[in-house]
């Protein structure tokens, strides 16, 4: 198996250069292994419609464009694992809550915020 990552600023043709190298790959090893395309979640729709978009590609099976968390989700269901089980928002703001007023004198810079209601709801929401 082999795995290249490409790394640059914003708008120096990584998308490019990747949904080039998928589409000569699909053309030219009908047979070959599956492709594996690792984006970001907000990406995974866009890019299967930007590779779409051309004519020289009418359609594939052999490619599977993951986010983060669905190759996760891939890899654990392959491997027979049960995936974890995270708290819901609900849990993470009670959890948080408790943290909060448990730690409330130690804190600099939340300190006079933490028992203000609603302030964990919203650390929550944002990191989402």
């Amino acid at each position: 198996m082999q795995a290249r990552f490409l790394l640059g600023p914003a708008g120096s043709g990584k998308t490019f250069r990747c949904l080039a190298e998928v589409r000569a790959a699909l053309a030219n090893d009908a047979d070959d292994h599956p492709l594996v395309f690792l984006a970001p979640k907000q990406a995974t729709f866009q890019l299967e419609r930007q590779l779409l978009a051309d004519d020289s590609l009418s359609g594939y099976t052999r490619l599977q464009i993951f986010s983060f968390e669905r190759l996760a989700r891939f890899v654990l269901e392959k491997l027979r694992i049960a995936p974890p089980k995270f708290l819901s928002d609900e849990g993470r703001v009670m959890v948080l809550r408790a943290l909060l007023l448990r730690h409330a004198d130690e804190l600099q810079l939340f300190r006079s915020s933490a028992r203000r209601p609603g302030v964990p709801a919203a650390r929550v929401r944002r990191r989402n």
